[in-house]
Order: structure tokens, then C-alpha cells, then sequence
């Protein structure tokens, strides 16, 4: 399977004819897309997908700007390796060994937005109780 967004741009080794194109895609049909394929590509390095297909057991792969250039990452703004994800075909190890590193991570952020949603409804459940402290029936992990 392969992704363009805002790779629109760029040469694309990839058709319609040998892969799954999962741009215009729900997401239901594309999580079904990532756990039925091997691979995923995009030419888009930028994109959450690449996170989510590596997430459904697909291996990952950013495919870089310039094939002739393996270190594009370190060329871009901001740039962060994301755990799970391959820049080419050649970190494809490094992703299959980072993969727990991305799960342990969601769940990070699975656990911070379930706090922070809390402490929100905590102190309007708060203001709108002129200060008494209820109980905001919000799971807590």
C-alpha cells in the first residue's frame, strides 16, 4: 500500500496497479488496508499514517525525497526519527526494532490526553459547582 498527500509533488514508484493507493480513503478502510498488507510507503514524511500502518503490523516506510540521498531526514526542519517508521528501504531493521518503542509511546499519549481530559472536566465540573469537588465519572487510567 502507498500514500501521496503532500508528496503530490514528487516521482511516485508506486500505481495503482501493483499497490493499494490509500489516499481518498476512510479510515476504516484504510486500517483494514494496513493489517491485511506487508508494506506501506509514503511519500509524504510528515504524516501520521506512516505511524498508524506500523501500528496495524504493516512495516513502514517513508519513502526519502531523493532515492539517491538515504539522509534526507537529516536535511529537513525539525526532523525527529519516529520509532517504528523506516526512512527507505535500508532502516527497514531499525523500524522492526523500534516498533515497541511506538507502542509504548501511544500508550504515553493514550495516558496524558486521558489526564488532561480529566483535570478540563475536573475544573469546570469545579466552576460550574461554585468550588465543590465532584466526581467528573471520567475513567482513569
Amino acid at each position: 500500500a502507498f500514500l501521496i498527500r503532500k508528496g503530490k509533488n514528487r516521482r511516485v514508484f508506486h500505481s495503482a496497479d501493483n499497490a493499494i493507493n490509500i489516499d481518498n480513503m476512510s479510515l476504516s478502510e484504510i486500517a483494514r488496508v494496513f493489517k491485511k498488507v506487508k508494506y506501506f510507503y509514503s511519500y509524504d514524511s510528515r504524516t501520521m499514517y506512516s505511524e498508524w500502518a506500523a501500528l496495524c503490523g504493516a512495516v513502514s516506510v517513508i519513502v526519502p525525497d531523493t532515492l539517491d540521498n538515504p539522509d534526507f531526514q537529516c536535511k529537513a526542519a525539525n526532523w525527529v526519527p519516529r520509532s517504528g517508521v523506516a526512512y527507505g528501504e535500508q532502516d527497514i531493521p531499525n523500524a522492526l526494532a523500534t516498533i515497541q518503542e511506538l507502542k509504548d509511546k501511544m500508550r504515553r499519549l493514550e495516558f496524558e490526553s486521558y489526564v488532561c481530559v480529566d483535570k478540563f472536566a475536573q475544573f469546570w465540573s469545579e466552576r460550574l459547582n461554585n468550588g465543590v469537588k465532584t466526581d467528573t465519572g471520567l475513567k482513569r487510567c
